[in-house]
Order: C-alpha cells, then structure tokens, then sequence
C-alpha cells in the first residue's frame, strides 16, 4: 500500500475529511454538509500528505436553489494559499475545478463558509507520484 495517511476502505467509497490513495489514485470527498450562515469557516476536507506529491483538482458546489454567496480558504500547513469568494446570483454554486498540487508530508485544509445556511460538498480528486 502506498505510504500516506488518511486511507479509506479499499475499492469502496469513503466520504470524510481525509485523503483515500488506492494504488496511484487519490481522492477526498466531504459529503453533502449543512453550512452555518454566521460567516465561520467549516472545514470540509483536512489530511496531511504522505511522501507522495499529490497533482489534480478540487471543486465544490451548493445547494442548486441557492443564490448566496459562498467563500472558499485552502490552507497549506497553516498558510492560506487560496481565498476566494463566490457570488452566485445564478441559482446554483458550482465551481469549476481550481487545479492543485500538494508537496509531500503538507497539511491541508479546505474551508468554506456563506452567508446563508447552505448545503454544500467539496471534491478533490488526482494522482500521487513519488
């Protein structure tokens, strides 16, 4: 099995704040949450990296009756790397996925929150390389 942290079950899905490798794959699905309208941020996905460098995307998106708008934080081993906001008059927040590569042995923390009570999921998926 490839050295990291945060594995789910093998072959089956696992939904949860961490990192599942299975063999040179590696995703991370939160699952659908409920996001408090107070303006604190949730963190929906958290791991630390293994030796491996991790390199594909990560996206989000909100309920689709929705127009609120929504504010993303990724922070690397504590330092935010990315800071966006969302206005999504649309009626529905999906975002295009925002391209990532993680060094090895980093922690990450993907945030989001809105100014209103929303549910909403966020999605990486990619490869791990050693």
């Amino acid at each position: 099995m490839p050295e990291g942290v945060g594995y789910g079950p093998q072959d089956t899905t696992s939904i949860g704040k961490n990192l599942n490798v299975i063999g040179k794959h590696a995703y991370a699905y939160s699952g659908i949450q409920t996001i408090a309208s107070t303006g604190t941020f949730q963190t929906l996905l958290e791991f630390t990296t293994g030796s491996s460098l991790f390199v594909g995307t990560i996206s989000w998106c909100g309920d689709a009756a929705s127009t609120a708008d929504f504010y993303v934080n990724i922070y690397f081993n504590g330092v935010l790397i990315w800071n966006s906001t969302y206005q999504d008059s649309r009626g529905a927040m999906n975002d295009q996925p925002l391209p990532l590569v993680i060094p090895p042995y980093t922690h990450v923390e993907a945030k989001l929150t809105s100014d209103f009570a929303e549910d909403v999921g966020m999605t990486m998926a990619g490869k791990v390389y050693k």
